[in-house]
């Protein structure tokens, strides 16, 4: 038994204009979808974008996180400057309400900074002139903490730092100013 194809004659897009009609046999390539190579191609092409994307998208992660914790120590920075303006001195007791304490919390509530961030590290420096050292470390386990981000630092005479080597206290070999990447 001998089977026939049939063909058909269908209109097709692109036929030239001496033949308005084309024939096409069922099931022959170009009849519509895609070939396993040209869906490999466009995997291969989107992994690549991929491959370059992300970490750049990690990076822009990370830093919002980092401005987000800057953002806490310049406050508390501006309010212990307030405070030696008003005392003569800075508050060495911590964050609080009570007295030598700086009037503000952590986490503050408008923030998520207490997810990236364990609670700041506050330590007095006897001088002359006297002054103060805060810094935020970042969590275990956290995005910054996996990428060595190292924590923040401020101190009283307006050096900001990222202290990588986690001494906290400035090291020009090890440690980096925040406008440093």
């Amino acid at each position: 038994m001998e089977r026939a194809i049939r063909s058909e004659t269908v209109p097709i897009a692109g036929c030239p204009a001496s033949r308005p009609v084309c024939t096409r046999l069922p099931g022959a390539a170009g009849s519509g979808g895609f070939t396993l190579v040209e869906m490999l191609i466009v995997l291969l092409i989107l992994g690549i974008v991929a491959a370059i994307g992300y970490p750049s998208y990690v990076d822009y992660i990370v830093r919002g996180y980092r401005s987000e914790g800057q953002q806490w120590l310049l406050d508390f920075a501006q309010r212990q400057e307030q405070i030696f303006l008003d005392r003569r001195g800075y508050a060495t007791g911590g964050l609080g309400t009570g007295a030598n304490q700086v009037p503000m919390a952590f986490p503050d509530p408008s923030t998520t900074i207490d997810q990236r961030y364990n609670a700041p590290v506050i330590t007095p420096v006897a001088g002359p002139p006297a002054g103060y050292i805060a810094c935020l470390q970042p969590r275990a386990g956290g995005p910054l903490a996996a990428r060595n981000d190292g924590g923040l630092c401020v101190d009283a005479t307006g050096l900001r730092w990222r202290d990588i080597n986690g001494n906290g206290a400035f090291d020009a070999g090890t440690d980096v100013s925040w406008t440093t990447r």
